[in-house]
Parts: C-alpha cells; sequence; structure tokens
C-alpha cells in the first residue's frame, strides 16, 4: 500500500472536483484481471525487472511453469488488479485530501510464492523433516534454495511497488 497527500484540502472537495479526479482515475488506471496488450506495455517500467527474472527462471526453469497465465508479467505492469486491490480518495483528521493505492505484484508475485512453498515442502520431505503442519516449510539458511528464495520474493516486492 502506499499513500500521498494532494495540494487540495476537504474544504477544495465539492461533487464536481471529487467527480473529475475520479473519472480521470478510471481513465488512466486499467482495473481487473486484464492486461495491457502489447502494444501498450510500459517497456521502461518492467525493462529493470528482466535480467532478474531471467537469472531466477535460469535456475529454476519450473518457475515458466507456474507462471501460467502470468508469463506475460510485463502485461501486467501499470495494471490496478482486482480483489482487495484498490485507489481511494480520503481525508485525514486535518481535513488533508489523500489518495491511497493498494496493488501488488499482480499475480507473478503469488505464482513465485507458489512455487517456492512447494519447493520447500519438497525439501522438507526429502530431510524428513516432521513438522506438525505442512504450511510450515521453511528453507533454512545457508540451505540450497534459501537464497533463491530471498532473491525472488525481493523481486516480486519491488515488482510490487514499481507497479504502484
Amino acid at each position: 500500500m502506499v499513500a500521498a497527500r494532494l495540494s487540495l484540502t476537504a474544504s477544495e472537495l465539492d461533487e464536481k472536483v471529487l467527480k473529475r479526479v475520479f473519472d480521470q482515475i478510471s481513465r488512466d488506471v486499467p482495473v481487473g484481471r486484464a492486461q495491457h496488450d502489447d502494444a501498450h506495455v510500459l517497456v521502461d517500467a518492467v525493462r529493470p525487472f528482466e535480467p532478474g527474472l531471467k537469472s531466477l527462471t535460469e535456475r529454476h526453469p519450473e518457475l515458466l511453469k507456474a507462471f501460467g497465465k502470468f508469463s506475460k508479467w510485463t502485461n501486467q505492469m501499470g495494471m490496478l488488479g482486482s480483489g482487495n486491490h484498490f485507489i481511494e480518495v480520503c481525508l485525514d483528521e486535518a481535513g488533508n485530501v489523500w489518495v491511497m493505492l493498494h496493488s501488488g505484484s499482480r499475480g507473478i508475485g503469488n505464482a513465485i510464492a507458489t512455487y517456492f512453498i512447494e519447493l520447500a515442502r519438497e525439501d522438507m520431505q526429502r530431510q524428513m523433516v516432521q513438522l506438525p503442519d505442512r504450511d510450515l516449510a521453511y528453507f533454512p539458511e545457508g540451505s540450497e534454495h534459501f537464497n533463491d528464495y530471498v532473491e525472488a520474493v525481493h523481486w516480486a516486492q519491488e515488482y510490487a511497488m514499481a507497479n504502484r
């Protein structure tokens, strides 16, 4: 989530201004499960993420299959998404106007997490570690997949931040 204070105050927000703000947001920020078509990909925004993802998928080619419908992750940049993602205009106790945004890694972060969770479960089973719940699987620091997992989560977090 991120919030930005605007130069407006509550006294400057009438219905007409508020409607213009929401209309502009609706025009500029694609919402839902859709994605940009190839011609509208935000190339400059996604380019910095390509080397990191390439490095990860070279070490974990199974990730490409895990991405499924998110294989066109570049087309997701700049999209609000759906579900619990939102943009809202709100006021603080002093009457200042804020825009608050909750968006994320647009599915690819979840695909990365799901892949590494399953990998951790497999590692625990292979090492014969008995956990009270399989959802508690983890990578011990220094283990084979620990650094790749940290790198992948960091990549997804950075992508989510850029998406905002």
